[in-house]
């Protein structure tokens, strides 16, 4: 049961670094874009 709830917080770890990484991919594309 410890290492299922390690395995989710470790998958909502990544979600969270992949969604913060494409906001400031985007954020850059639109300075860019200027």
């Amino acid at each position: 049961d410890a290492q299922l709830a390690g395995i989710g917080y470790w998958l909502s770890g990544i979600g969270l670094v992949a969604l913060r990484n494409s906001f400031y991919m985007a954020l850059a594309g639109d300075i860019l874009k200027i």
